[in-house]
């Protein structure tokens, strides 16, 4: 559970931080497109940790 958490912490903190998403530059859009690309891939990525979080892995472990 530990190691879960820490990931999900982890994962939030480099989707939110504008330097790792750098890498858009080189398709070219125009900035209005590019802060679309990054916001719904970051919203995608943020809720698909939420998720995770929110598994209950004690119902996992059978």
């Amino acid at each position: 559970k530990n190691d879960l958490s820490a990931d999900v912490t982890a994962m939030r903190n480099v989707v939110t931080k504008k330097e790792n998403w750098k890498d858009l530059a080189r398709f070219g859009l125009k900035k209005k497109e590019e802060d679309k690309l990054r916001n719904d891939t970051k919203a995608q990525i943020l809720s698909g940790e939420n998720r995770v979080a929110s598994q209950d892995l004690d119902l996992l472990k059978g």
